[in-house]
């Protein structure tokens, strides 16, 4: 295998194992989130104040955080199986389909899309609940971290900003990964082309 296709298939493989971590931490992190909550999902809920010591608060996301768990799990299946079938082409230097590159990019780019859309509800729903906590005019400028430190009375709440700030951050970062993907897709997509016009072939 040339040394710039070897290069290719070994980042090809280490990013799949990125957005396979990152993903499996976002639907863990929602998971608990949702687990703390009774099953209710807080990303844009809304916080009513009905005095300045107590809230209550209306689920209103449980589509998205389905949305995230559901698109997660799809995204770490994939990721993995592609990661096992890329070590194996590196290792044997065989089973190297064409068709597998072709499939591959449009693949990478269907899941960039889709991550962005959820790390950018992940981002866009903890700013709306925590503009909400801090509508009550007596916690305008407490940083809503602290909220963790008040009583809740029906949700464990004394992480919930801790756990979602985690998934926000393993979301970015499992876009990275298939943004990077997507880019070594067609990378190897042109390569292959290349050496199809000139009657070669060569594993990438």
């Amino acid at each position: 295998m040339p040394a710039l296709p070897l290069i290719v298939n070994i980042l090809e493989i280490l990013f799949l194992m990125a957005a396979f971590a990152s993903g499996i931490s976002v639907a863990t992190l929602i998971g608990i989130s949702k687990h703390d909550f009774e099953g209710d999902c807080i990303l844009y809920s809304d916080v009513i104040w009905t005095s300045p010591t107590y809230f209550q608060i209306e689920p209103q996301g449980v589509a998205k955080c389905s949305y995230c768990m559901g698109l997660q799990g799809i995204a770490v299946i994939v990721a993995f199986l592609y990661a096992t079938y890329r070590a194996i082409v590196l290792v044997t230097n065989r089973f190297d389909m064409p068709i597998m590159r072709i499939i591959a990019a449009p693949v990478y780019a269907t899941f960039a899309f889709l991550i962005l859309i959820q790390a950018s509800l992940v981002t866009m729903g903890i700013i709306y609940f925590c503009w909400d906590l801090q509508s009550e005019p007596t916690y305008a400028n407490t940083k809503c971290g602290m909220f963790q430190d008040v009583e809740w009375q029906y949700y464990d709440g004394t992480r919930f900003y801790d756990v979602l700030k985690s998934a926000e951050g393993a979301s970015w970062a499992c876009f990275f990964s298939w943004f990077v993907l997507l880019l070594l897709g067609v990378f190897g997509l042109y390569k292959q082309q290349q050496y199809a016009k000139m009657g070669g072939s060569v594993n990438t």
